[in-house]
């Protein structure tokens, strides 16, 4: 009882046998029972002054004080001790643990309640120091004592005790002392309450709670209720993170949430909201919420009406899920199936272009060599050969994006991969691009995959593109480095001497430190958008890893982008080959039959072949080509496309083994090398040609079949 009487206690007096009046801390009558009633009454006197009357009738009277001013007045005829009649008949009558403890905290009383609680009987305790008091806790008990019978109060107390069984529970005590007649404070009533079910309850709810946080923070889903009576809106910490919001200083409201609704989204929010308030029905939307920071996160909100029991919609309870990761992943997912039918698409048009350029490439090499220097058509055929090989360097490329071309690094100029990007480049990048290319006057040679470094520029000149939505100039140039700057990093050891770098500057809109810092990491994009993967920038950064080079940016935000790359140069000196004659057959005569759907292609490749000295037979059908196969007449090489309509090249392998398990194959393809060779279960040599070929290759291909047969 702090500033009113305790209600339970009011109601007990009230109904209690005895003569007692309960006081409260303003020095009215609270409770009265009955039979002090009737004594007051007998006397002609207000039940207020009943502690008088009590006295004038010859009862003893018991005063006893209570915490915050409240006190009661009990009536009884007088008896031994310092306990009287009603005094004794309260404590035992009690629902609620009391005991009676001595100046010395010895146990005078012990109520029935008590020795539930406790499992000891009065007998038990009697003049004892309570035994239910741990050992550890009894120094502080005894303090407790001796403050009550100075004339203190103790009110709600938490303490721990012992159960008969040694069972640790935990109690509230409230004290306070009991006079005698001589206003002598005679003893300490305390009252005991076990709490330790309901804190045990407590706790595995806080435990549970904490659970469901963690729960929801795993999940990146938080819970929310809104009253619709009061327009309360309550958050759980989780909604406050989605939400990018600080707890202690913002308090969620329907108008504050809304603010951070993104502004095209927010009139399907509230009429999902509306709608539920409307028909009880739940709900869910997706939404952007705009954090205070400005960063952009995707939710979806999920919502189940509450009702009373008139059937009105009075409070929403409901989750919200960042789903920000999800809707990233799903745009990788898109942008990944584009990417895949862009490969597809450019791995169709490589073949076919490999193909015209097999038949192209292969003519007029062929041309080249029968042609003598001085002829005046040389010049022609040359143009004609150049340009077949800058178209091949195009499907190279082509194969490149479908990922179809393995890396095959030779010795090339990085200039020259400029200046063949540079045409592409300029119908990439649009009107409104100001192109500049300075290329080093020195040869910058480096062993490197041409298709890759071309991949390289492609994707730095995209990136800087983007940069500049509204138009500027791209620089693309590279230069010669005597040893590798500071700025790249210490070089590997073994990589010393010089470096040639490639820079891609552009004057966009630049970066500031944080995305810098993040500008490699997969998937990792600023444009916040379906139309970018955010792997153009990794893989160029892995490809010049690969390469055993560094790659380093200069940015600043409104002051543009430098992109540069630096890769060792290949410093050995270059010594022209000799123009390659035609080899000859190692075995003259042999037989090679040509399987080929394209009759162009078949027929180069037949005019290759018998210009090195082979005899040769050419199908179209695979199935021709096999009936030749099995009727005895005997060859010594098998030449197929890999793909055709029908049946393909590795099924031809697989039936000609059947008839001539030994036999030497070559597969060509207008796609790149496949992964794996054909399993045909023969230990018979397989080689493989990428269309387009020069003769010698093909010639060089055929002679290390047929001397390894």
């Amino acid at each position: 009882m702090d500033q009113q009487s305790d209600p339970v206690l009011a109601g007990f007096i009230a109904r209690c046998g005895w003569p007692v009046v309960l006081f409260g801390p303003d020095g009215a009558v609270a409770a009265a029972s009955v039979t002090a009633a009737g004594i007051a009454a007998g006397a002609g006197v207000a039940i207020g002054l009943f502690e008088e009357a009590a006295r004038a009738a010859g009862y003893t009277v018991t005063v006893t004080e209570f915490g915050g001013g409240n006190r009661t007045v009990a009536a009884d005829w007088p008896r031994a001790g310092v306990l009287g009649v009603t005094l004794d008949a309260f404590i035992e009558a009690c629902p609620l643990s009391l005991a009676v403890l001595d100046p010395r905290g010895r146990v005078l009383r012990w109520n029935t309640a008590a020795e539930r609680m406790y499992g000891y009987s009065f007998e038990d305790v009697r003049g004892r120091v309570l035994p239910v008091v741990p050992e550890a806790d009894r120094g502080w008990m005894l303090e407790n004592v001796s403050s009550v019978m100075s004339g203190g109060h103790l009110r709600g107390i938490a303490l721990r005790r012992l159960h008969k069984d040694g069972t640790l529970m935990e109690l509230r005590m409230s004290a306070a002392p009991v006079r005698n007649e001589a206003g002598e404070i005679a003893c300490v009533v305390a009252v005991y309450e076990d709490l330790t079910t309901l804190n045990r309850t407590v706790r595995e709810l806080e435990r549970s709670q904490a659970y469901l946080q963690h729960a929801q923070q795993l999940a990146s889903m938080g819970s929310w209720t809104l009253n619709l009576t009061d327009e309360t809106l309550t958050w759980s910490p989780e909604v406050h993170r989605i939400h990018g919001t600080d707890p202690a200083a913002f308090h969620p409201t329907r108008p504050g949430f809304r603010k951070l609704v993104h502004p095209d989204d927010l009139p399907s929010v509230i009429a999902a909201v509306e709608r539920a308030q409307q028909t009880g029905e739940p709900y869910a939307v997706d939404h952007r919420v705009v954090r205070p920071d400005g960063e952009i996160r995707y939710c979806r909100l999920s919502a189940e009406p509450v009702k009373d029991a008139s059937g009105r919609v009075v409070k929403l309870f409901g989750i919200v899920q960042d789903v920000t990761s999800y809707i990233q992943l799903k745009d990788q997912f898109l942008q990944a199936q584009k990417l895949e039918t862009v490969g597809r698409l450019a791995g169709g048009v490589a073949h076919d272009f490999n193909n015209l350029l097999t038949v192209i490439n292969g003519h007029s090499e062929l041309l080249l060599l029968r042609t003598p220097r001085e002829s005046g058509t040389r010049d022609s055929l040359q143009a004609i050969h150049d340009a077949g090989l800058r178209a091949a360097s195009l499907t190279r490329q082509l194969l490149t994006l479908g990922r179809k071309q393995p890396a095959e690094p030779r010795r090339i100029d990085l200039n020259q991969v400029i200046d063949e990007g540079g045409r592409v480049i300029r119908r990439l990048i649009g009107e409104d691009i100001e192109l500049e290319i300075d290329a080093s006057l020195q040869a910058l040679h480096l062993t490197a995959d041409p298709g890759q470094l071309h991949q390289v520029i492609l994707n730095l000149v995209v990136n800087a593109r983007e940069a500049m939505p509204g138009g500027g100039r791209l620089r693309i140039s590279s230069r010669r480095l005597d040893g590798l700057p500071a700025e790249y990093g210490e070089a590997e050891p073994g990589q010393g001497g010089s470096w040639a770098e490639l820079t891609v500057a552009d004057t966009g809109h630049g970066m500031d430190d944080i995305v810098r810092k993040r500008v490699f990491e997969p998937f990792f994009s600023t444009k916040g958008n379906a139309r970018h993967s955010g792997l153009g920038l990794s893989t160029v950064y892995g490809i010049v890893e690969q390469h055993g080079g560094r790659i380093r940016i200069q940015s600043q935000t409104g002051r543009g982008t430098i992109m540069s790359a630096a890769f060792p140069l290949d410093d050995a000196p270059l010594t022209e080959a000799p123009a390659a004659e035609p080899r000859r057959a190692p075995a003259p005569g042999a037989r090679i039959i040509v399987v080929e759907d394209q009759p162009a292609v078949r027929a180069v490749v037949h005019s290759m072949l018998e210009s090195l000295g082979y005899s040769v037979e050419e199908f179209a059908s695979p199935e021709a080509a096999l009936a030749r196969i099995g009727d005895g007449t005997g060859l010594e090489l098998l030449i197929s496309d890999l793909v055709m309509p029908g049946m393909g090249g590795r099924e031809v392998v697989r039936r000609a083994r059947a008839i001539v398990p030994d036999l030497p194959v070559l597969l060509m393809s207008g796609y790149a090398e496949p992964e794996h060779e054909p399993d045909t279960g023969s230990p018979a040599p397989t080689g493989f040609l990428a269309k387009p070929f020069h003769p010698n290759e093909l010639a060089a291909r055929v002679a290390k079949l047929l001397s390894g047969r």
